[in-house]
């Protein structure tokens, strides 16, 4: 119920959420700080987390972790949308692309969890080195789009 910290007293949520309860049952303030050893100070600023609001349904606490996690989900929404139109075929040279590409607005623990592209993947494709055939095919890729560009896109 109570936990003694350096500080002074810490009470857990269930504690707090029964002194709410208590009070909403018809116990006031001051019968509530005589019984539990709490300041009246304490259980106002408990009885306005907790309460549900002026509608009944949620308190204002349970409100923030709501609009915390909308947020949270908007933004991942945000990166499935603008990876569907990034990322063709999902190979990891094209992910590890998204991920640079959108790392400045998102973090990449964020980005990845979205994707279910492992991070650890991530990093090891940023740290590898190019080996030889890569480094011929990309020079090749190069040439064939030069000589394409050259004959004014046509196959």
């Amino acid at each position: 119920m109570i936990h003694m910290g350096e500080q002074g007293k810490r009470f857990t949520k269930e504690f707090k959420e029964q002194i709410v309860s208590l009070y909403n049952m018809g116990k006031t303030v001051s019968q509530l700080s005589s019984e539990y050893g709490v300041t009246r100070t304490t259980i106002y600023k408990w009885i306005k987390e907790y309460s549900p609001t002026q509608d009944g349904e949620i308190s204002k606490k349970e409100f923030e972790r709501m609009k915390k996690e909308l947020n949270e989900l908007r933004m991942e929404n945000e990166i499935l949308k603008k990876s569907c139109s990034f990322i063709y075929q999902k190979t990891t040279k094209e992910l590890v692309a998204f991920v640079d590409r959108f790392k400045n607005k998102y973090t990449v623990k964020r980005i990845c969890r979205v994707l279910k592209f492992p991070r650890s993947t991530y990093y090891k494709a940023k740290k590898r080195k190019k080996s030889k055939r890569q480094g011929f095919n990309e020079e090749l890729d190069r040439e064939i789009l030069k000589i394409y560009e050259m004959s004014k896109k046509r196959t």
